[in-house]
């Protein structure tokens, strides 16, 4: 037999709602953060987020008198996950931390300097399928940081995803 709900006991139900609405919305507040990410540290670890890896293989810079250097990180990514990724380093693909403060990220000036290298192959602007891999290199450019002690290269499978990623770090000695 069916309960008979009353105004009353509606009303204690809506209440009871509502204060674990608020509830979860301050607890989320106070928790971890909601990043989906994997880490790797040093060069040729992989960073592993369900089947989507990266590796940094090695790490090349040059600085000029000017105080301007180019950091250019050679980069694997494999796609054993489920979904293709995207690899676009121009569009929010990849981003370089220095130390945590100077944020650096490859521009097509920046990516132009690497393009006509016989040494240095620019990654390419890809979707990589599942069971599929892509490599090359980025380059960032930046200006007033005369030393840094670690590097963060960092990976977006989706470039509008800005909670999901991939980060390999590398100390300045193995730059």
């Amino acid at each position: 037999m069916a309960d008979k709900m009353t105004r009353r006991t509606f009303m204690k139900g809506a209440a009871v709602m509502a204060a674990a609405a608020s509830l979860s919305g301050m607890l989320a507040g106070c928790g971890e953060s909601t990043d989906l990410y994997a880490d790797a540290s040093g060069v040729n670890n992989w960073a592993d987020l369900q089947g989507i890896k990266m590796r940094v293989t090695s790490v090349g810079s040059v600085s000029y008198t000017d105080g301007s250097f180019y950091i250019v990180p050679k980069i694997e990514i494999r796609n054993d996950g489920v979904l293709s990724v995207q690899i676009n380093p121009t569009k929010g693909s990849f981003k370089v931390l220095l130390d945590r403060k100077a944020e650096l990220v490859p521009d097509s000036a920046s990516m132009k300097a690497i393009e006509n290298s016989k040494d240095l192959k620019p990654i390419a602007t890809q979707n990589v399928a599942r069971g599929s891999k892509a490599s090359g290199c980025i380059c960032v450019k930046g200006k007033s940081v005369s030393t840094f002690d670690r590097l963060q290269i960092i990976y977006y499978p989706m470039a509008s995803d800005k909670t999901t990623y991939l980060r390999c770090t590398i100390n300045a000695n193995e730059v």
